[in-house]
């Protein structure tokens, strides 16, 4: 029986904070060994189809669950979104504006920023080809999945102040954001939401899920998934929710993990 494996990417696959910025190899072979014995493969992170690493696109997974799970693509195409809505989008973009916070607009295919951001140009200076400079904001903004600023651990709090303050409880927060950005969107979405719509499209059950992950948002997958499993290097939360804990991407965590749960006799 097919079984379904959400990875996310750094601290999971690669360490891209460490000197492990490619999967490594043995993962890369069990992996191999469980698409052959027909189980699905998905990526499932917080970052936008633009900043999935191209080796990590042509690798060959079947699925991506994309931006927290706001995006689902299977087979190249997009099967699912959850937008912020444009009310909401707008109200934290000028919210964030009126603080004097440079940020992102994500949508699935597009991440929209004004030509004169500087900091934030400068903070993504080797992605400036994935960058949309000219559109209109109304248009960009009832296309949000996902806003993404880079303030410091203080401004991080007063950022989630304001916004509960002046919004409310309808936005939620990643601080595992692409390079360590703040990722603001619907409290509706989490990689809880892709995870559901990627199990329907193949038709596997939940207990027939496996989640792997290090972060806080990570946390909604592994409670998705009928198994969880967290890396040696995850955050303590999600270490207390997970099934498993497996070594970190230097200890062959991820690699005996795998083995552990899926042995070559029963893949088969």
């Amino acid at each position: 029986m097919a079984k379904a494996l959400f990875f996310d990417i750094d601290g999971t696959l690669v360490d891209s904070k460490g000197d492990c910025d490619e999967i490594p190899e043995g993962v890369v072979r069990e992996l191999r060994r469980l698409q052959a014995a027909g189980h699905r493969l998905f990526l499932c992170t917080g970052r936008p189809r633009l900043l999935i690493p191209p080796e990590l696109d042509a690798f060959g997974f079947d699925g991506f669950v994309l931006s927290n799970g706001g995006h689902v693509e299977i087979g190249g195409q997009s099967v699912y979104q959850e937008l912020m809505g444009a009310k909401l989008a707008t109200e934290v973009a000028d919210l964030l504006g009126g603080m004097g916070f440079e940020h992102t607009i994500n949508s699935a295919h597009h991440i929209y920023l004004p030509r004169d951001w500087w900091v934030m140009r400068n903070f993504f200076s080797d992605m400036q080809q994935c960058f949309t400079y000219d559109y209109d904001r109304a248009d960009a903004l009832a296309r949000a999945i996902k806003l993404e600023c880079f303030p410091t651990e203080e401004e991080r709090e007063r950022i989630r102040q304001a916004v509960r303050r002046e919004i409310g409880p309808e936005v939620t927060f990643n601080d595992n954001g692409t390079r360590g950005t703040l990722e603001l969107y619907s409290a509706r979405m989490s990689k809880a939401t892709g995870i559901a719509v990627a199990l329907e499209h193949f038709g596997i059950a939940r207990e027939d899920s496996y989640g792997f992950g290090d972060g806080t948002n990570d946390l909604p997958m592994i409670r998705a998934c009928g198994t969880g499993v967290a890396m040696g290097n995850a955050c303590e939360e999600l270490k207390r929710e997970a099934d498993v804990v497996c070594g970190n991407v230097h200890e062959r965590g991820l690699e005996l993990a795998l083995k552990e749960l899926f042995p070559a006799s029963i893949c088969r």
